[in-house]
């Protein structure tokens, strides 16, 4: 552990406060006793963070595990339980709501630090799965240990570490943990590669995970060249959302390629899994063909070729909507409000209201010409348009994007993206909660 150990020194000074992320595993174990050994010579706030998912019957007693432990040590102890989860992909879910956890505790202890356990075997794990699934030159790197946010850093120490180090570091330190009988299961992908793959590469190589380091920073260096190739491009090629042909065909073929890929990155967003190279390939050859050409994209997107430029449109459907709200909507876009009795959770998901502060009814709405919301904890309006840019909406659902309004049409919350100076605390009296899955 002595570089993981330099890694704090060399990242995190004196008096700094940090949330660790602690599961009660051996390796987020290891890491929380770490940083507790670091605390004796550096005086570090430490905040441990913890996310009970409520899946398992152990996760409960893994909650009162890691807040005993953080008692007997006199450490910070936060959780967070998680009750519901919304979309398809639990996974993902669920690691966003993690992230937004830690995130809240990053600003409630002005912290300077996200520490996560991440060591070299699940830097393997993750570059192996998406290599079997497919993916671009960027999406092929795993994590690295250093990776700035906006208003914080995340700090991975543990990844020159092999699961097997860290156990010994436990043993040797009499450092207990829990185990999540899950992470052995063959039904998931990411355990049959830690089970079958990694001790074959290992049998090669017992350090094969540095590696796999080796090649996540190749790949973030010529990434990180080739990001700043295509943004001096971009200036040129893509203008107020028009893919300019003959400034195109005069760079080099792979950059072209790259520059489009970018486009559909723009465009997507979130919903990029939509678009496989394929797309990519059509759209490429679309700006090679005679001027009226078209090509159809996902989420009703139309490419349209017009003389030496490439334009892209919606296509026309209606998809405005007014509902007024009486306890629970299903919404176009796939996705619930509901009101609710009580929840725990003070994300953009939830909205708190007092009835003497709005107009009844309540109206779920699209977005109209001219639309401003009074964020909250921000001084004066801000145009809708303008949230849904800043929050990376995609174009292509920006117009099917739910709006709760009252019958004023003042706007008190759109759901997952921003609350309004309407929201109430999640400690003050309130009369109506609702929630967005």
């Amino acid at each position: 552990m002595k570089e993981a150990y330099n890694y704090l020194k060399k990242y995190i000074k004196k008096g700094t406060s940090v949330v660790v992320a602690v599961s009660g595993g051996p390796d987020s174990m290891a890491l929380l006793y770490l940083l507790i050994q670091y605390q004796k010579e550096t005086n570090i706030k430490i905040i441990c963070a913890h996310v009970n998912h409520k899946v398992r019957e152990e996760s409960d007693s893994e909650e009162q595990f890691v807040k005993n432990y953080c008692l007997q040590h006199e450490i910070l102890f936060e959780s967070r339980t998680l009750t519901t989860y919304s979309g398809k992909n639990f996974e993902n879910d669920a690691h966003h709501q993690r992230y937004d956890f830690f995130h809240a505790l990053i600003q409630k202890y002005s912290a300077s630090f996200l520490l996560t356990a991440h060591h070299g075997d699940d830097l393997m794990e993750t570059v192996v799965l998406k290599l079997i699934r497919g993916s671009s030159l960027k999406g092929y790197k795993g994590f690295e240990i250093y990776q700035e946010r906006k208003d914080y850093n995340i700090l991975r120490p543990l990844i020159h570490e092999t699961k097997a180090s860290i156990l010994k570091y436990n043993k040797e330190n009499k450092i207990e943990y829990v185990l999540d009988a899950t992470n052995t299961l063959d039904i998931h992908t990411r355990n049959r590669i830690r089970k079958y793959i990694l001790p074959l590469l290992k049998k090669e190589n017992e350090n094969v995970h540095e590696k796999f380091i080796k090649w996540n920073k190749e790949i973030s260096e010529n990434e990180a060249y080739l990001s700043r190739m295509i943004a001096k491009e971009m200036e040129k090629v893509y203008v107020e959302e028009e893919l300019h042909v003959r400034y195109l065909s005069t760079l080099d073929i792979y950059l072209q390629k790259k520059i489009i890929e970018r486009i559909l990155e723009t465009m997507y967003q979130d919903t990029m899994e939509k678009i496989t190279d394929k797309h990519v390939s059509l759209l490429f050859k679309l700006t090679q063909m005679n001027s009226g050409k078209k090509l159809y994209l996902p989420n009703q997107i139309i490419a349209i070729k017009n003389g030496d430029r490439v334009s892209f449109m919606k296509e026309k459907i209606e998809k405005a909507y007014c509902i007024e709200f009486n306890e629970k909507i299903n919404l176009p876009n796939g996705h619930t409000i509901e009101r609710i009795q009580d929840d725990a959770i003070n994300s953009n998901f939830i909205c708190r209201l007092r009835k003497e502060s709005i107009s009844f009814p309540i109206y779920i709405r699209t977005r109209k010409e001219g639309d401003r919301m009074y964020v909250k904890h921000m001084n004066g309006s801000k145009k809708i348009n303008d949230i849904f840019t800043s929050c990376k909406v995609p174009i292509q659902e920006r117009d099917t994007y739910p709006i709760v309004v009252d019958s004023n049409g003042e706007i008190l919350w759109l759901p997952g993206l921003k609350k309004s100076k309407f929201d109430i605390e999640k400690d003050k009296k309130c009369d109506i909660i609702l929630r967005y899955n």
